[in-house]
């Protein structure tokens, strides 16, 4: 029920209401087969019954988990790659594969991507 209860919350996250309530509904369904006690079952399935009854039937248009990001800057572009921060540049090795390594030193909560999901 766990992981089906954190799918639904993150389906709900990005607007994606109707997978949220599935998930949901099938974490409730297993959370009688799992082996707590009768008082934490009862816990948690009005926990997710109270998520449930706040969500909107419909998906929403663009979730604010994909507006977040447009608050978000760069100190300065990668002159090759947009989307990373100079503070940054790409390497390959055949070890690691294809990876980031720190040029400059980066503060804490500074910015070093910042990129659109592909899809959600």
């Amino acid at each position: 029920y766990k992981i089906l209860e954190r799918q639904g919350r993150c389906y709900k996250e990005i607007g994606q209401n109707q997978l949220s309530r599935t998930s949901f509904m099938e974490a409730i369904n297993l959370l009688t087969k799992s082996k707590l006690s009768e008082d934490k079952r009862k816990i948690i399935r009005e926990e997710i019954e109270d998520i449930l009854s706040k969500l909107s039937e419909n998906d929403a248009e663009e979730s604010d988990a994909v507006n977040r990001i447009d608050h978000l800057k760069l100190a300065s572009s990668h002159p090759q790659f947009p989307c990373l921060s100079s503070s940054v540049e790409m390497r390959y090795n055949s070890k690691v594969g294809r990876h980031t390594v720190a040029v400059k030193k980066i503060r804490p909560g500074e910015v070093i991507i910042k990129e659109k999901p592909l899809a959600w």
